[in-house]
């Protein structure tokens, strides 16, 4: 039944979303960065992989607030994606390199059989990594940037795990502010109701894959962890 419940809202708010869309006229545009998350989050985003993650002001202090908080939660989401899939790369380049400096194919093996590492599931490249990555003949710089990377996973998992206790109550506060958009300026509805709607979709959006973030972000700061004490 509650499922039922949360399928009608969202289909709901999708309708206003996209009925916004099409009516959405100029408004005070904002831009965030990595940094606008958290200052320490700046250097994590150095290829810009996030993009723009752009949000509207409507100068209405609950709305806006309200707007900025999603969007920055929205853009934490997306920075701690982005980030675990450069840590990825970067956990299959070490692996690569410890394969090539070594004669490790019969430990390998053991795990992913004859499989080329393409074919590796994240389990299998996490296993064979906690096998080879770090070990002897790492440099001193390589264990360094694997001590950074384990920082930068565990400041995420920090701010994520805390960002997504608060949807619920974003959600609830969100569909409160949806419902009184009547009460706003004719001038400022449009705007309103686009930044609402899309605001709910992102947080049912984040609630689903969050989770999965973590998880992968937790696989990743324990991979790490076992290559710069190794």
């Amino acid at each position: 039944m509650r499922s039922s419940w949360k399928y009608v809202l969202f289909v709901l708010v999708l309708s206003l979303f996209f009925a916004a869309c099409s009516m959405l006229g100029s408004a005070d545009k904002y831009t965030l960065s990595a940094g606008d998350i958290n200052p320490s989050f700046g250097a994590l985003d150095k290829e810009n992989m996030l993009g723009e993650v752009v949000y509207s002001q409507i100068n209405e202090p609950q709305y806006d607030g309200y707007i900025k908080t999603v969007a920055k939660l929205n853009c934490l989401c997306q920075l701690s994606e982005s980030y675990a899939r450069s840590s990825k790369i970067l956990l299959r380049t070490s692996v690569a390199g410890a394969l090539v400096s070594g004669d490790n194919s019969a430990r390998v093996s053991k795990i992913v059989g004859n499989k080329p590492m393409g074919q590796w599931s994240d389990d299998e490249l996490f296993a064979v990594a906690a096998r080879l990555v770090g070990a002897a003949g790492s440099s001193v710089s390589d264990k360094q940037q694997y001590a950074t990377t384990v920082e930068n996973l565990d400041r995420l998992l920090i701010s994520l795990k805390k960002a997504i206790m608060s949807i619920p109550q974003l959600t609830f506060t969100g569909t409160r502010l949806s419902e009184d958009i009547e009460l706003l300026p004719s001038a400022k509805k449009t705007t309103a109701t686009y930044e609402i709607s899309r605001a709910l979709i992102n947080l049912n959006s984040i609630s689903t894959k969050a989770p999965e973030i973590i998880q992968e972000l937790e696989k990743l700061a324990g991979a790490f962890t076992l290559a710069a004490r190794s």
